[in-house]
């Protein structure tokens, strides 16, 4: 049976007889993120003209595809503004 046909991670364990366990096993690396790159990313993305939004929404490593979905998007919108840049010389 293909796995996306399963309701959840247990019914998969179930099937398929393994164990299932729960528990935190990313071990969180200290990386210092300076003041000023986040100064850089906030005006980079939230300043259109004369508006400042700030995005509602934070993302986690809990919903990893919403997550990569919104760092993709900031890749893309580095490479367009890049371009522009570049067009522009």
């Amino acid at each position: 049976m293909p796995f996306s046909s399963y309701k959840s991670i247990s019914a998969v364990a179930k099937e398929y007889i393994i164990k299932y366990v729960r528990k935190d096993f990313i071990v969180e690396t200290d990386f210092t993120i300076s003041q000023t790159f986040r100064d850089e990313v906030d005006l980079t993305f939230n300043v259109n003209s004369n508006i400042f939004t700030q995005n509602k929404t934070f993302y986690t490593i809990q919903e990893l595809e919403r997550l990569f979905a919104a760092i993709n998007y900031i890749f893309k919108e580095c490479e367009l503004q890049l371009d522009n840049i570049t067009q522009q010389l």
